[in-house]
């Protein structure tokens, strides 16, 4: 992962450094209600209202 970003008080947008398949049934295991895939690298994960708090977790471990 490249970039996270809460695009939206309920959305997560994900830049990818490459086109990974990712497991949609482990993300909404993890909470993730829907994920739309923009483009090769570019994923957005529906939260709900957890978006900007799982948002600054994951920023924090790109870091």
């Amino acid at each position: 992962m490249v970039d996270v970003l809460a695009c939206a008080t309920s959305r997560l947008r994900l830049e990818l450094n490459s086109q990974v398949t990712l497991d949609e049934a482990e993300l909404k295991k993890l909470g993730v209600t829907h994920v739309m895939k923009i483009n090769d690298r570019i994923v957005h994960l529906l939260l709900g209202n957890s978006a900007a708090e799982t948002g600054q977790a994951m920023k924090a471990l790109l870091v």
